[in-house]
């Protein structure tokens, strides 16, 4: 995984998008990052869990710029597919099936940033 990681740091590294890892309380430590950078949007990735969402929740509250949801591990987002919970696949394949039209596209070109964001990394 590390390995892995490393590989990604340096493929973003050539387009100028830095990738930084941080630990510690997402509550705590996202709205310093965002502060310390002077980011003007930031984006979070769909994950029902209640941990994530209460860590999400936590991090909306001590930011004052925009923060958005996407749901980029799935073809077709959750909340796209079903309005409820889905037990099993049989429920929940032919609603993925009948919007994979709308959703599934090529992977656009990851285009090289103009300018290059300093990021303190600790």
């Amino acid at each position: 995984m590390i390995k892995g990681l490393h590989e990604v740091e340096s493929e973003l590294s050539k387009h100028n998008i830095p990738f930084v890892i941080t630990t510690g309380d997402a509550g705590d430590e996202i709205p310093k990052f965002v502060d310390s950078i002077n980011a003007s949007l930031l984006v979070t990735d769909f994950n029902p869990l209640k941990i994530v969402r209460s860590w999400k929740k936590s991090v909306a509250e001590k930011i004052s710029i925009p923060f958005h949801e996407v749901d980029a591990h799935n073809i077709v987002p959750c909340h796209s597919a079903s309005d409820k919970q889905e037990f099993a696949a049989y429920t929940i394949r032919p609603k993925i099936l009948k919007l994979l039209p709308e959703f599934l596209d090529e992977f656009p070109i990851l285009q090289k940033m103009k300018t290059t964001v300093s990021v303190n990394k600790t």
